[in-house]
């Protein structure tokens, strides 16, 4: 979906997931796009964001939020077994032009498998010029499995060919891991 009107704001919201398609567009003209999962977040917690590869969010200079639960600007994305219980798990490509870009995520609550707060594709590229890019993910405290891996933030795969990167012309790079739970 593409906003042209100058300032126009792109909100996805939902009680459960998020889930941007394989090879699809979110754009405005300056406007902020948030993309809010787990909008129910006190009464049932999960619900994630999962951009498919080849998709693009670009917002020319508006804000980027990706997050969750019942206030996305202090809350988390959820994961669940729709998005390999990862709160916010990016392909494809993010680029804010000068706005700024907020991540936040958690670890779904029982993983199958290894389970990342914040997994951030090989190959994918989160950009902005003079905005900052703040990355904060989070392993679930309560979980109980010790068998698999629980990891806050995770960037790439282990691919050096193809290699994800964070890149700011003049703004900060802050990226928090927290384990507390």
């Amino acid at each position: 979906q593409t906003l042209s009107t100058s300032g126009a704001t792109l909100t996805y919201k939902a009680t459960g997931n998020v889930i941007v398609d394989p090879n699809s567009t979110l754009q405005t003209n300056a406007g902020t796009i948030t993309l809010w999962s787990d909008t129910d977040g006190t009464t049932s917690r999960g619900g994630g964001v999962k951009t498919g590869s080849g998709s693009s969010i670009l917002s020319t200079g508006g804000a980027i939020s990706i997050s969750g639960g019942t206030d996305n600007t202090t809350s988390w994305a959820k994961g669940t077994t729709t998005t390999s219980d990862v709160g916010v798990y990016l392909s494809g490509s993010i680029n804010s032009g000068s706005g700024s870009i907020t991540i936040r995520g958690e670890e779904g609550a029982s993983p199958a498998s290894n389970a990342q707060g914040v997994l951030i594709d090989k190959g994918l590229e989160i950009k902005s010029t003079t905005g900052d890019i703040t990355i904060n993910g989070k392993v679930d405290a309560t979980s109980t499995n010790t068998t698999n891996g629980h990891t806050a933030v995770y960037i790439g795969n282990n691919d050096a060919a193809n290699l994800a990167k964070l890149t700011t012309t003049s703004g900060a790079i802050n990226i928090t891991a927290d384990a507390s739970g």
